[in-house]
């Protein structure tokens, strides 16, 4: 979990930089040796090299710029080679230019709201898109390096397809969903130290999601922590119904017991 010194991170621009933030919590308690002030620090530096007397002032033109810059000029992509959760951390994403795409979007994100661009991220039918607010309007692109605007056609058959423009991911859906990409990553690798601090962020955002507890639990067991797994399994069971018996309790510690990572 997330120590203390962590937890009192503080940013002067904490807004623009929520994603970068979290991001960087995240990734010292993955690993201890990528100090979140230095992330943070790495970070402020690229948003220095946005010269900003060549910012255009027209939003599209703007989020067009900003385009080229990260993507360009600055030459971030995606991993070319097999993920890791290492490299699915940003820090790792910053001193490489290559990430997931989860991390590569949040990370423009924070950059656009730092130039007072308004945008939102909305779910295509294969990955995210950006929607450009300029004046009552909205322009979607798609998020990689052609950042392809969507024609009416390309919106018709996506809406026939089942996508809703209307809904935009918020902050915490779009982080929620790059911890989710984090716990899967650490599955594949088989790390339950790293599962079990995920699921500690997982609930921090997501606290009524019950079966947080169950897994942090499970984690927990298999770690060693057996004090961890039973105060969550005992937290769920509280939550879950006032009426639940100890045979209950004994057969969901059996099965946390049984089952394998």
């Amino acid at each position: 979990m997330a120590s203390s010194a962590l937890q009192h991170l503080v940013l002067v621009h904490s807004e623009h930089d929520y994603f970068v933030t979290e991001m960087s919590r995240i990734a010292a308690d993955m690993k201890s040796s990528w100090s979140p002030e230095l992330t943070v620090k790495k970070y402020r530096a690229l948003l220095e090299l946005i010269p900003q007397a060549e910012v255009p002032e027209a939003p599209r033109e703007r989020l067009l710029y900003l385009r080229d810059f990260f993507f360009n000029h600055r030459g971030f992509s995606t991993l070319a080679s097999k993920p890791t959760l290492d490299k699915c951390l940003l820090p790792y994403t910053l001193l490489s230019r290559s990430g997931p795409p989860e991390v590569l979007l949040l990370l423009f994100l924070s950059l656009a709201t730092n130039l007072n661009l308004q945008i939102e991220v909305v779910q295509g039918p294969s990955q995210w898109l950006i929607k450009l607010l300029d004046a009552g309007k909205s322009t979607l692109f798609e998020f990689n390096a052609t950042f392809r605007e969507l024609s009416k056609a390309d919106l018709v058959d996506m809406v026939n397809a089942g996508c809703d423009f209307t809904q935009p991911a918020n902050s915490k859906i779009l982080l929620t969903n790059y911890l989710y990409m984090l716990k899967t990553q650490s599955l594949r690798e088989r790390s339950l130290i790293q599962f079990y601090k995920l699921q500690s962020h997982l609930i921090h955002h997501q606290p009524f999601a019950l079966q947080h507890l169950v897994d942090r639990a499970r984690a927990a067991y298999a770690i060693g922590d057996l004090v961890r797994a039973a105060e969550d399994i005992g937290q769920y069971m509280t939550f879950r119904s006032e009426k639940v018996t100890n045979n209950r309790y004994t057969k969901l510690l059996r099965k946390m017991k049984d089952r394998h990572f």
